[in-house]
């Protein structure tokens, strides 16, 4: 960590260079905004977007670090890779090393965002409501103390300094292109990392089988981290016993999954999407 005098005091939980890809203006400096508190919409900065007054910056004692700096070599490298992936409309190029880039961006964007950093304040709070609701004050235990403001940012700090445990499971999965075909375009939000089961037996983890994890990278281009074991069935697709409509649309998938090229999903998709 650096002291934060001397980096600056915005501070981006989604890197400027993937935010530029979904500007309102050919000089990408500008954005639509949706605040969902209070319903309005409005346009701003990509500087302004995405970030927050000394989000990466802790308070130790009379101490006052910046840890900002730790993301720009992961914002660095993504940043030329997701240019190049939209550029290309293709995953098919990726190298071995553009692919551990890529699961390290998933990874680091899934870390730190804001909704990443509250969690477990939020968790907390309803741990110790259930806890006084059987009668026990949580106040009287210290273990159940609420996590302090520098916990949860020295917290931050850990997790993407420890990232690597997400990053291998993500490593396992299958990537691939959305584009959309139809009026509705992708959005990116201030937590963009969608994480979804493709089975209904499934959950979300990233080890689980079926799961599939979502990073819009662009208004028409979704990148996709699919479960081996769907792509999997994809591949079986040929010699199933499947109403025809169905069995075609699963080729279809498993022929981008073989070429890196896009799968165009239809308005209901992209709207499916855009609500998680």
């Amino acid at each position: 960590m650096v002291s934060s005098n001397r980096s600056s005091k915005k501070h981006h939980f989604v890197p400027q260079a993937q935010l530029r890809h979904f500007a309102v203006d050919i000089e990408q400096r500008s954005i639509f905004v949706f605040a969902k508190e209070s319903g309005r919409s409005f346009r701003t900065s990509v500087l302004n977007a995405g970030s927050e007054n000394d989000f990466n910056t802790v308070s130790v004692g009379d101490s006052k670090w910046n840890f900002e700096d730790l993301f720009q070599a992961v914002d660095t490298r993504s940043a030329r890779l997701i240019a190049e992936v939209i550029s290309r409309r293709s995953v098919a190029w990726l190298t071995a090393d553009d692919r551990v880039a890529m699961v390290d961006l998933f990874a680091t964007q899934l870390l730190r965002t804001h909704f990443s950093r509250t969690t477990p304040k939020h968790i907390a709070e309803q741990l110790r409501e259930i806890i006084r609701q059987v009668g026990y004050d949580p106040d009287q235990d210290p273990n159940m103390a609420l996590p302090s403001d520098a916990a949860l940012r020295l917290g931050a700090v850990k997790a993407f300094l420890d990232r690597n445990e997400h990053a291998l499971a993500l490593l396992r999965l299958v990537p691939a292109l959305y584009m959309t075909s139809g009026e509705q375009r992708f959005i990116i939000s201030d937590h963009p990392i969608s994480i979804r089961n493709a089975f209904p037996y499934g959950d979300i983890g990233l080890g689980a089988h079926g799961v599939l994890v979502y990073l819009p990278i662009s208004p028409d281009l979704t990148i996709v981290l699919h479960c081996p074991t769907i792509v999997q069935r994809y591949e079986l697709a040929a010699h199933a016993d499947i109403e025809p409509e169905r069995k075609a649309r699963m080729l279809r998938y498993r022929d981008a999954f073989r070429s890196g090229q896009p799968i165009e999903i239809d308005d209901d998709a992209v709207s499916d999407l855009n609500l998680h």
